[in-house]
């Protein structure tokens, strides 16, 4: 984490620990569903329920780790309109990818690494570090 990513509050330097960005994380993708027809770039997805999933104009679409396109458009329930299609194919399985840092899989675990660094020359006091954790349910 970055100084940036602190703010002080209430004479308290805090910041939140990001989720994770990690390749293994999942939470960030959203599956889509079922190519059943493409004409132009106007995409028919089997059971996409658009309001449940929270998808927007502005999402990259995937199949098999490659970008797609973006959506321009939310056409209706199970319809939406991509930048490009090139590369998509009927029966190709889709989802979108949000950001992990923001959206992905919460930590969890009983350890956490912690390292501090003073690029300062001049003497730094450190009077405490602290942190507000709870019980995780996703544990195993």
């Amino acid at each position: 984490m970055a100084i940036a990513d602190f703010a002080e509050k209430e004479g308290f330097w805090q910041a939140r620990i990001p989720r994770s960005g990690s390749s293994n994380s999942t939470q960030n993708i959203i599956g889509l569903g079922t190519v059943s027809s493409i004409i132009v770039a106007t995409v028919v997805i089997n059971d996409l329920d658009v309001r449940s999933l929270g998808i927007f104009v502005g999402d990259t679409v995937y199949v098999n780790d490659v970008a797609i396109g973006d959506i321009i458009l939310i056409n209706s329930n199970n319809t939406i309109t991509l930048s490009t299609v090139v590369g998509l194919n009927v029966d190709d399985f889709v989802y979108i990818m949000r950001n992990g840092a923001i959206e992905g899989d919460i930590l969890r675990g009983y350890y956490c690494d912690i390292q501090l660094e003073n690029t300062s020359t001049s003497f730094t006091e450190l009077y405490a570090v602290n942190t507000w954790v709870k019980e995780s349910k996703l544990h195993s």
